[in-house]
């Protein structure tokens, strides 16, 4: 990657303060792991109200969003325990190419949607979901291979062929496979950026969304730190532009929603609705915190509701008619309310929502994850706000938990360099322990990081952290809960006590009786 060897001058490295998981946060990290770690065509915990994945909660959002979520808990939590994040990542990305997640596109390519009903038995059904249009399935399918690339220094999914998509129907058409890359996938994106002037890339056809080409800006900035270029600000200074001409935000104050660019319409957000609102806030500020913080708030305030105890919820959307039928989706507006404001650093309104996600709607723990059942009733008979859609216990609760204050807007401005990746990282952990604490202190050469035991699971523990030998750091020493274990230099381990470590390479592989907690200190002189 051309990451900088070290940060710009006068730039210091970006730490969050140090402070261990708790255990709402280690939960939410094992139910991303939990649903990312089915079988291929299982759904288990993920089925929302629309069976067709045409709406916001779809399996897509889902996976993506879930994604995200672990980056930024890897950046700013535990940035030296990739080991955590890895594999759940290689999962998420594998059911992301099921064709059960994407075969939705070959319908809504045709047209027929609200604002582009009048394609409709005009445009071919298209089957190849990321070669043109699909944002909503592209974008997403680019930033997860490209998170995992900057993350792990890992280029699996840059080599031809990676991503690849395919079905065999059993009774009907012929078998196709469509085969692609994390770059080639972001060109074909770019150059419908390009051609479209900068205002984006469509969902369906002749819809263009603000909040659905986010994600790819967001992708095009991982893939300027991987290869060293400069698309994302090319990118954002012309949708900047672009956006001009249609307003970034509608007459009601709201956030502008698409615009059906084949007769130049802009789509307000008229109901409103406040899961519109919140989304975007929460990517955009990003890269345009600015204009995030000028306009957000306000359109908040108008769906708070307060409850009792310092809880808070938000007023939901009425469903209505589409073609006669009185119509709901899955849109998660209490979830986006709460990633805005956990990544626009609203403490008030996050722990308001946090708390009454806790009291309100039912928290489930089931195989050490954290889990809100899907429940359709949207108000119960006090008026309480009982909705809860998949994609928010999934994916947007754990989100809120997990990320820190811009933790997105950090993310995005004040990449790794490439010291990062020689540091001393935990790159394989057995699945009896939970990492609550993985961070290296260059200043002190000390690698602190704490172990707690799955009360689900059994055995001993198992680690390997990378970049402990052959790398002329010299003696080092391992403490655990403070007293000595174990002590050695660059090429050997000289003395371990009530353990096993044994050195792979530059690996050191640590095995360990399994305690309830158990915090270690690897110190180099």
């Amino acid at each position: 990657m051309n990451l900088p060897l070290t940060p710009p001058s006068g730039s210091a490295r970006h730490r969050t303060p140090a402070s261990k998981l708790d255990a709402k946060q280690v939960g939410s990290i094992r139910q991303i792991e939990n649903i990312a770690g089915q079988l291929d065509g299982e759904w288990t915990m993920m089925g929302g109200r629309c069976g067709l994945q045409e709406d916001f909660g779809a399996f897509r959002y889902q996976m993506a969003y879930a994604g995200l979520a672990l980056a930024l808990t890897h950046f700013h939590r535990l940035p030296n325990a990739p080991g955590v994040f890895k594999p759940i990542f290689e999962n998420l990305i594998r059911k992301m190419m099921h064709p059960g997640v994407w075969m939705y596109w070959h319908f809504v390519s045709q047209g027929g949607a609200l604002t582009n009903g009048h394609l409709w038995g005009k445009l071919k059904g298209k089957w190849d979901p990321v070669k043109e249009d699909n944002i909503m399935f592209s974008a997403y399918l680019t930033l997860l291979p490209m998170l995992y690339n900057y993350l792990f220094d890992d280029d699996r999914y840059a080599q031809p062929g990676a991503l690849k998509m395919s079905i065999n129907p059993l009774t009907f058409g012929d078998r196709m496979v469509f085969e692609y890359d994390q770059h080639k996938l972001s060109d074909i994106i770019y150059w419908q950026m390009v051609q479209n002037g900068y205002l984006g890339v469509a969902c369906e056809p002749s819809c263009v969304f603000q909040i659905c080409n986010q994600p790819s800006i967001l992708s095009f900035r991982i893939e300027d730190f991987i290869k060293g270029t400069s698309r994302a600000q090319e990118v954002t200074e012309g949708y900047v532009k672009a956006w001009k001409e249609f307003g970034s935000v509608d007459a009601g104050g709201h956030f502008m929603v698409h615009v059906v660019t084949d007769i130049k319409m802009p789509i307000p957000n008229a109901l409103p609705w406040l899961w519109s609102d919140a989304w975007l806030a929460a990517l955009m500020h990003s890269w345009n915190p600015e204009f995030v913080h000028e306009h957000y708030p306000a359109m908040l305030q108008k769906f708070l509701i307060p409850g009792p105890d310092d809880t808070c919820a938000v007023r939901l959307w009425e469903p209505f008619e589409i073609r006669g039928v009185t119509t709901g989706a899955d849109t998660a507006d209490f979830g986006w309310a709460a990633v805005a404001a956990a990544e626009l650093g609203d403490d008030k309104t996050l722990r308001g929502l946090l708390a009454h996600a806790d009291r309100f709607m039912n928290p489930t723990w089931r195989d050490g994850g954290l889990h809100y059942p899907r429940n359709d009733v949207r108000y119960d008979e006090n008026g309480i706000v009982r909705l809860v859609e998949p994609i928010t216990s999934n994916t947007l609760l754990p989100f809120a938990r997990l990320n820190v204050p811009n933790g997105l807007n950090t993310f995005y401005n004040q990449p790794w360099t490439r010291a990062h990746y020689a540091e001393p990282l935990l790159t394989e952990i057995s699945n009896n322990v939970d990492v609550v604490e993985a961070r290296f202190d260059p200043s002190a050469s000390e690698l602190r990081f704490t172990l707690n035991a799955r009360q689900d699971r059994s055995g001993d523990a198992a680690i390997s952290i990378s970049n402990v030998f052959e790398k002329g750091r010299g003696s080092w020493k391992l403490y655990r809960d403070g007293v000595e274990t174990a002590s050695g230099d660059d090429e050997r381990v000289s003395r371990a006590a009530d353990l096993k470590i044994e050195r792979h390479a530059d690996v050191m592989e640590l095995v360990a009786a399994r305690e309830a907690a158990s915090a270690y200190s690897l110190v180099w002189a």
